[in-house]
């Protein structure tokens, strides 16, 4: 084996630089491992993780930097650490396989593969005395029993690279699954707190927007019900940051009290469209606040001087974990004054005992305190006194890789606050973001993963397209400059030439994925929305601006191949079924002609924004619009065409007649 030492002190990945001083001799995913474990006829030891990641840390700490277990891995292994932001792709592959074993899922990710990157056994966090009897072990088995291991790594190499369902002659999905996915979900929610199933709970972005889409389509009080209180629940609770706003990704209890601490920009980007959301079907000021105060903290914290999105921040701080966030009635009590103290215990919980590790206290708001308290004077001052005390400790460490998806669905966010809420300030952000992903990952028509100090890396997967794409037709809809839909045409070409399994959906990379042993394609939700499910509603809203038959034919292709896996399990495809209720319709298309700075058309668009209208699609009246406004000439006050089925109604700037006709859309029973 040629060199020895940490190979990783030259790469630009903030996860891969915190294992650059380990003792392990540490690979980079790439050739130079792989030929290394071919030469020395060794396993590869695969550890996958992120900036963020709290057990990562915990790993690193007793295994990675102890020289017991160093000298193991460098003896007997080729070890290769892998940042999962960067290589999705690498991640999905092996997660894919460790729950073939019955693993469960998680970070960090721990898997033996052979030299030819067959998985034969792996985890994820192992403590250390469990870790350092693994190595030993399975050196034992791969120097004299060996062929029970690759004879595993073959059977799950012929696993992930099993054939994918195709569509089924049954037909097109309807309400039937919608109705489905409502009774999965009502089995599942936790009818005190808020949420689906137990702890540790996960924010459902997805399938609470779809419990909205499901209220507005049948006017069904049950579905929601179930999003208001998961909305409310996480709101008051721990997980959302009550100081600064934005939220941790999960909750380690079933009350959204107790979160694990890091931020990550996806979580914020797809909760803040949630709330944007519900705000726009209720009215309720609660989800203006949330929505507000979320993305107000990414432009705040998490943002680039060049207007682009980083990635995380930590879950610890000074290697403890929640220590930046988190209070002790003793530290505070020389710093508030008496009636903040008091106010602090009454509203937030603050208390000698606390309510997480070592007497601290995770803020969140109590039991009988209504919403509109943490709103009124003297509570924001006193979350101003707290906010400006915490600005003094050491900040967790912040992950400043510009990811393009995660960036994608921020643009999307922004667009839907701005559409909700009204401000200019998340638009013209989004219009920056926009720009510099456009500008700087997409070169040569061709649209790369991540940008860090400067430096491009990695050829997009399948998500990076699909979310830009989404949100580009969002900002499109939100400023009318058809060069953002110019784009998202051009990208949707190129992934369908990179990704397109014939017209049944997408693979998750392109065919010329280099080191990777299966391509994967799916349909179930994760942690983010489906690439596919993305896909499929991207190219619906495409075929209204455009007309192109195409994208309608790729859209039913997705519908298709997915069909046979929602009926299965459909709470598992919550995007897949906001596109399907899309397409379900009824469709309404608006375009906006003549002056749009008069303001009988800025009343007029900001009716359509303000309003919950899913299956709407907005185009201007331009030179250089698409079909969908075609026919429709410049009107010089500003008038509206609404337009339902491709039926349109005289122009109008009447807003109380644009929103009674949106509201008037086709019902179904979830009883049925």
């Amino acid at each position: 084996m040629k060199g020895k030492g940490n190979r990783l002190g030259g790469e630009k990945s903030p996860y891969l630089r915190q294992h650059a001083h380990n003792p392990v001799w540490w690979y980079p995913w790439g050739s130079e491992a792989f030929d290394a474990a071919r030469e020395a006829d060794r396993p590869v030891f695969l550890s996958i993780g992120y900036s963020a990641c709290h057990w990562c840390h915990v790993m690193e700490r007793e295994s990675f930097e102890d020289a017991l277990i160093a000298s193991l891995l460098n003896r007997y292994y080729i070890a290769v650490k892998v940042d999962r932001e960067e290589h999705p792709d690498v991640d999905g592959l092996y997660m894919n396989a460790m729950q073939a074993m019955g693993q469960r899922g998680g970070w960090p990710l721990s898997v033996f593969l052979t030299p030819e990157l067959k998985p034969f056994y792996g985890g994820t966090y192992f403590p250390k005395p469990q870790f350092e009897y693994l190595l030993t072990e399975l050196s034992r088995l791969w120097s004299g029993e060996r062929s029970a291991l690759l004879k595993q790594g073959e059977a799950l190499h012929d696993f992930l690279r099993r054939p994918y369902p195709s569509a089924t002659p049954e037909g097109m999905p309807g309400a039937d699954l919608l109705r489905a996915a409502f009774r999965a979900a009502e089995s599942r929610f936790d009818r005190e707190h808020g949420g689906f199933g137990a702890a540790p709970k996960f924010p459902p972005s997805m399938l609470i927007r779809l419990l909205l889409r499901m209220h507005h389509r049948t006017r069904d009080e049950r579905p929601l019900a179930m999003a208001e209180l998961t909305l409310q629940a996480m709101a008051r609770g721990g997980i959302y940051d009550q100081l600064g706003g934005g939220f941790a990704r999960y909750s380690t209890d079933e009350r959204w009290l107790v979160p694990h601490f890091e931020k990550m920009l996806y979580d914020n980007a797809l909760l803040a469209a949630a709330f944007a959301e519900a705000y726009q079907l209720t009215g309720n000021q609660l989800y203006a606040t949330v929505a507000r105060e979320t993305l107000d903290y990414v432009l705040r914290d998490m943002t680039s001087p060049e207007g682009a999105f980083y990635s995380a921040e930590d879950a610890d701080s000074g290697g403890i974990e929640g220590a930046y966030y988190v209070w002790k009635e003793d530290e505070l009590g020389s710093a508030l004054g008496k009636n903040e103290l008091v106010a602090a215990r009454r509203v937030f919980g603050l208390s000698p005992d606390g309510n997480f590790e070592h007497g601290a206290t995770v803020l969140a708001l109590q039991p009988g305190v209504a919403w509109e308290e943490r709103g009124s004077p003297e509570i924001t001052a006193l979350r101003g006194r707290l906010l400006a005390l915490r600005a003094s400790r050491e900040r967790p460490r912040r992950d400043e890789k510009v990811l393009g998806s995660w960036n994608a669905l921020m643009i999307e966010a922004l667009c839907r606050g701005y559409r909700a809420l009204g401000d200019r300030a998340y638009l013209d952000a989004a219009l920056r973001a926009a720009g510099f992903i456009t500008e700087i990952l997409y070169r040569d028509g061709v649209l790369y993963r991540r940008c860090i100090e400067g430096e491009v890396r990695h050829g997009g997967t399948l998500d990076d397209y699909a979310f830009l794409i989404q949100a580009l037709i969002t900002l499109y809809e939100s400023c009318f400059e058809t060069r953002w839909l110019s784009t998202a045409e051009r990208l949707q070409e190129t992934q369908n030439a990179l990704f397109a399994d014939g017209n049944e959906g997408f693979y998750y990379t392109s065919g010329d994925a280099e080191h990777l042993i299966a391509r994967i394609k799916d349909f179930y939700d994760g942690a983010m929305p489906n690439a596919n499910a993305v896909s499929a509603l991207n190219l619906l809203r495409l075929h209204r601006l455009t007309r192109r038959d195409a994208h309608l034919d790729r859209a039913l292709g997705i519908f298709g191949a997915s069909s046979v896996l929602m009926k299965g399990q459909p709470s598992a495809f919550s995007q897949m079924l906001i596109a399907l209720d899309f397409y379900l319709g009824p469709p309404f298309e608006a375009v906006v002609t003549g002056e749009r700075s008069s303001a009988a058309s800025i009343r007029a668009v900001e009716a359509l924004y303000r309003r919950f209208a899913p299956s709407l699609v907005l185009a201007a009246a331009a030179d250089d619009a698409g079909p969908m406004a075609q026919g429709k000439p410049p009107q010089g006050e500003g008038l509206v065409y609404l337009c339902r089925d491709t039926v349109c109604g005289a122009p109008t700037a009447d807003a109380d007649a644009l929103i009674a006709a949106l509201d008037d859309v086709s019902r179904y029973s979830l009883d049925e």
